[in-house]
């Protein structure tokens, strides 16, 4: 049982990473092999199979920084926000978007379920520790220059979800839990800073109704400054 200060701290401590999505995902998961990237090449590829051909890009810096490498980050990065659907996409994306920041997966999660309409959303939680043979994992940030538009752009929705994309695939003996979230339930109980004081909740609402933030009308950023908000606000109440 995964409980959201244990995720927290596991985030915090970079010992896991999330992975928020849903039936439209093209990054897709297949009971038993896992998180699997669009690129038909990482199908049923077994975890010996994928470090013979791929471990060894963990530590090839200069791969990561090369500028066909940067070119499909960007693309997958676009790829994940509907409102930039103007930017082509070259072809299938060979990577696998992460996050370390729980704050943006409650976000992602509830505007998922409202704005986009889904009705379920997952949220898979990915041990850093038990995948460090089989994982190559990139942080946008430290290889994407910020030479054009397109670049600056794409690193500022990486910045702002706290991306980490992985290569190919993400094995499914890395995923220790997976959480189903409804408009009707919440996989977990969120800590009070996500929602309303109790005065301003309404009774009839469900948990998206309640949160301290509406994912309808708020950008991330303004979400989490409602967030950080509400944290300050409990805190000098304790005092």
């Amino acid at each position: 049982m995964w409980s959201v200060q244990g995720i927290i701290d596991d985030l915090e401590s970079r010992r896991i990473v999330l992975r928020v999505h849903d039936h439209t995902s093209l990054s897709r998961y297949e009971a038993e092999e896992g998180f699997i990237a669009e690129q038909d090449r990482f199908d049923n590829l077994s975890k010996t199979q994928f470090h013979k051909r791929y471990g060894h890009l963990r530590y090839d810096y200069e791969w990561k920084r090369s500028s066909s490498i940067c070119e499909y980050m960007v693309d997958h990065i676009f790829g994940g926000w509907d409102d930039w659907s103007l930017f082509g996409r070259d072809g299938p994306s060979p990577w696998i978007s992460t996050t370390i920041d729980f704050d943006w997966a409650i976000y992602e999660i509830a505007r998922r379920l409202t704005v986009l309409n889904r009705g379920s959303v997952r949220l898979s939680v990915i041990d850093l520790q038990n995948s460090k043979r089989r994982r190559v994992g990139v942080r946008p940030d430290s290889y994407i220059p910020e030479d054009t538009y397109d670049e600056s752009t794409a690193l500022s929705f990486a910045r702002a979800s706290s991306e980490i994309l992985f290569y190919g695939k993400i094995f499914d003996e890395d995923i220790p839990a997976i959480m189903v979230w409804t408009r009707q339930k919440p996989a977990r109980r969120l800590p009070p800073e996500y929602k309303m004081s109790k005065k301003q909740r309404d009774p009839h609402g469900d948990w998206i109704d309640n949160l301290c933030f509406n994912p309808r009308r708020d950008s991330f950023r303004q979400a989490s400054a409602r967030i950080s908000a509400r944290r300050d606000q409990i805190a000098s109440s304790r005092c």
